[in-house]
């Protein structure tokens, strides 16, 4: 099954040796990454049970239509203007062993990417184990916090207007990382390819 937080519909693409659908993340360009994913179906965004990722025969992901018990996430940060903020996703420091990035893509605004980037992953999740995501769209600041448990993905809120520490006094649930005297979260690693890098 596959968890996208937006949705993304299949097109026609032509290639030298015929015609194939294909989902596309990212942009092509300097500074910028493609990701081509052969697909028959589109992507709903939130959970789209039917379908999971599998690999081609040259080991690149692409979509089956296939049930299965595993988790993928598609996250794609593009939003606004990245003058104002670029997009970026991040994962607690805790969770790190418990994702797999499995391929990874980018936009970005100006030339070669100089001004700022957004990104896209294609991620496995690897175990039943809790999982805390902040996502940054670009052209802005505040992220959203998402809580994966599981392997079932939910929505945290949104880091402004205290709104993820009313969902801590609501549910009694702590958001690793997260205090009222600071303006961002800490202990959140940027996902990349090779793994996991700088602190946010």
């Amino acid at each position: 099954m596959i968890w996208s937080n937006k949705s993304h519909a299949k097109k026609e693409k032509d290639f030298p040796f015929g015609k194939i659908n294909v989902i596309e993340l990212g942009e092509s360009g300097r500074g910028r990454k493609l990701v081509v994913l052969p697909s028959e179906v589109d992507i709903q965004k939130g959970l789209n049970p039917d379908i999971t990722i599998g690999l081609s025969k040259s080991g690149k992901p692409r979509i089956n239509r296939f049930k299965d018990d595993k988790l993928f996430l598609i996250i794609d940060t593009e939003g606004g203007y990245t003058r104002r903020g670029c997009g970026v996703v991040g994962v607690h420091r805790s969770c790190m062993d418990d994702i797999k990035v499995l391929s990874y893509g980018n936009g970005a605004d100006g030339l070669a990417g100089r001004i700022g980037i957004w990104k896209v992953f294609i991620v496995e999740v690897l175990n039943n184990n809790t999982i805390w995501l902040e996502v940054t769209l670009s052209g802005g600041v505040n992220s959203d916090i998402y809580k994966i448990e599981n392997k079932t993905v939910k929505y945290v809120g949104r880091n402004e207007d205290q709104e993820l520490s009313l969902y801590q006094d609501a549910t009694g649930d702590i958001i690793p990382g997260f205090t009222n005297e600071k303006y961002r979260l800490e202990d959140y690693f940027s996902l990349s390819l090779k793994g996991l890098k700088e602190c946010l």
